[in-house]
Parts: C-alpha cells; structure tokens; sequence
C-alpha cells in the first residue's frame, strides 16, 4: 500500500487520461487491442483495485485542502499532488460515479469491436478458402504475401481474445453488474468490415495493376504504416527501387553495376532481340524487362523549378531477382544436399536451370495467349471506367 500510495496518480490519472481516448481508438486493430488489455491487466492484479478504492474513500476534498490528515494515505497523496501537479489540482477519484459511466461506454464500445473483430476474421477466412489454387499454392511455398503494412490473419485471430479479457477484466475491476451495462442493439461496424476486406490482401490489385505496361511506375509496398494500405506508387527507374526486407543488399547492389554495364553496352542488341519476332523473340521477352516509362520529377535549378516529364527505358536485363533471401536460401540448400549425397554442385546448379529454361520454353510457348488475355482484360478494365 506505501508504494501505491505514493504512486497514486501514476496509476488513476494515467488510466482516467487513457479511457477516453480509447472509446476513439480503432480496437480492432491488433496493437491498440493489445494495449487495451495491458492497461486492464495492471489494473486487474490482485487487491490493487481494492488498494486504491481505499486510499481514495479517504481523499475527500476537505482532507486534501486541510492541513491537518485524517489518515496517512491522504498525507502522502496530499503531498504527492502538492508537488508534481500544484495547489490547484482537483482530483477525480478513479471509483467515482462520472468515471465508472465512462467504463460502461467504453464497455459498449469494447463489444462493437469485439463483433466487428469477428465478423472481420470470418470473412478473411472464406476469402482465403475461395482464393485461386495458385495462389494458394504460391503461399504455400513462400509463405504468405502480407505487405508490413497488411495485417496478417493471426493477428487478427488474437483480437477478440484480447478484448473479451479486456471487457471481462473491467468488470471486476469497477464491480460492474450486467444489469446495470445498457442492453442496447450493438452491431458490427459494417462500413469498417468493408475498408478492411477492400485493402486487405491488396497485393492482388498490384498484380492487376502491373499487368498495364503503358501507364508509368510500379507499385512497392509502404513500410511506415501498418493500419492503412498499402501500395504507394514509385513512378521512378524499377531498378533503383530502394533494398527491400527480404533482399541482400550487397548483391542488388553489384547486381545492378554488372546490369548497367552490360545494358549500356549491348543496349541496341538487346532491343532488337526484344522486339523480334518468332520464338527466339518470345523467348527473350521473357527473359528481358519490358520496356517502361518513368516520371522525371521537376527539379529545383538556378533559373527557377524545372519542369517534370517521362522517359522511356528500353528493353533491359535484370539480375535483381537473384539476390532474394529465399531464392539464395534455396540454392544453399540444394548445394548442401548436393554436397551430402555426394552429387556436384554443379551438377544441381545445372539441373536447376535446366529447369528454368525449361519454364521459359512453356512461358513463350504460351506467350500468344497469356498476350491476347491481357489485352481483353485491359479493354474489360478500360470499358469499365469510362462506364
């Protein structure tokens, strides 16, 4: 009790501070849930609620104004506030009527969120059953694509944990009966349902979205923010996007000098064989970027602010594939199984491109298909819009 009584605002006017701004939080998102629960476990510790109800039965206003005490708790608390907040400070009691009121609101709102937690969760989990089989199948093997900006499905599964314990925890804590929470018609938050399932899994409209070659940039995803989506728009040269998370930064550095050299060398070479017809064509179509425009913004010069325009880079090779930490994690492996069973190295690098090449071969055989779906898709999607 010495210590709590000492430390009294540290505990009741931090959570009476932190109790309205949680009735304006979104709950449903997995770090202001769990931060709601912390705060309702502290307080959930046994006797701590009880502690605190007893040093403020003593705290009325004249035994904070006088100069003599009528208990030892309300001296220490006294001088407690005389020094960090001042003479003028009018405390409000933890347990008083006003803020158990606040409890029930924020109980109701709890409940709102719980629902719409649920509700989110159910519908993400059909959307992951009806998803395409190669894309399940994609996951599968390289796990699945949340950007740092979309919130995975098991994040999302420990929310209702979280805010039942945090309802439930409450509760005991203020003594609240259940009679006395207004039964009112609490729903799930249908217009926050449908912003989440429309930005989740948005790595999907980038797929769509990359598919129209003709309109400048690419989409990456942003890094900074984990509650709003999702893909900005990087409109300057692919190749110098910036080292991403699963990306060994020495090798897309070196990568792209050994690039630069053989574009800038071989540049006309290489837009011939892009652009030629037959099979050799497809096949180098596949291998080679396509060509892309990019946004030079404008620039502030001498003479004033220069004025932005596109470029267009040609067809160009690109080796920044390569330097993915999955695909240098598969190599390791193979050639540690290649050294185990006492198969050469070069022999699996040679069998892993046999298959490689393999897959390009089916990739132009199939190249005047997959050309003529895309174009119909683009048509569909351009129809679309002007509708």
């Amino acid at each position: 009790m010495p210590f709590i009584a000492h430390n009294l605002l540290a505990y009741t006017a931090i959570f009476q501070q932190l109790l309205p701004r949680f009735m304006r939080t979104d709950l449903v998102a997995p770090k202001n849930a769990l931060m709601l629960f912390r705060v309702t476990k502290v307080f959930s510790q046994p006797f701590l609620a009880k502690i605190i109800c007893e040093i403020e039965s003593h705290m009325d206003d004249v035994g904070l104004r006088s100069r003599v005490s009528t208990n030892q708790w309300t001296s220490t608390v006294r001088q407690q506030i005389l020094e960090l907040e001042g003479p003028t400070y009018q405390y409000v009691l933890m347990f008083s009527m006003a803020t158990i009121s606040q409890v029930v609101c924020l109980l109701g709102t709890i409940k709102q969120a719980h629902l719409t937690a649920t509700s989110l969760i159910d519908a993400l989990e059909k959307k992951r059953k009806n998803r395409p089989f190669l894309l399940a199948l994609w996951e599968f093997f390289n796990g699945e694509d949340y950007s740092s900006d979309d919130i995975g499905i098991e994040e999302r599964r420990r929310v209702p944990v979280y805010l039942a314990n945090a309802q439930q925890q409450l509760i005991e804590i203020f003594e609240i009966k259940v009679e006395d929470i207004p039964q009112v018609a609490i729903e799930a938050d249908q217009e926050y349902h449908e912003s989440i399932l429309s930005t989740s899994f948005c790595h999907q409209s980038q797929m769509d979205s990359s598919l129209d070659t003709s309109k400048p940039g690419v989409f990456v995803p942003n890094q900074k923010d984990r509650q709003t989506c999702q893909y900005i728009e990087y409109m300057g040269d692919p190749e110098l996007q910036p080292v991403r998370s699963n990306e060994c930064a020495l090798l897309v550095r070196n990568l792209y000098k050994l690039c630069t050299y053989i574009n800038v060398k071989y540049r006309h070479k290489i837009t011939k064989m892009y652009h030629r017809r037959g099979f050799f064509g497809s096949i180098c179509r596949q291998i080679l970027q396509s060509p892309t425009k990019v946004v030079k913004l404008p620039k502030r010069t001498q003479t004033g602010l220069s004025s932005g325009y596109e470029e267009r880079i040609p067809p160009r090779l690109s080796l920044r594939p390569l330097a993915n930490y999955s695909l240098l994690v598969i190599i390791s492996l193979g050639a540690f199984i290649a050294w185990f069973t006492n198969y050469g190295v070069f022999t699996v690098l040679g069998f892993a491109f046999a298959l490689w090449f393999v897959y390009i071969i089916i990739r132009a055989t199939l190249e005047p298909w997959t050309r003529s779906n895309r174009n119909t898709f683009r048509a569909n999607t351009t129809a679309f819009s002007m509708n």
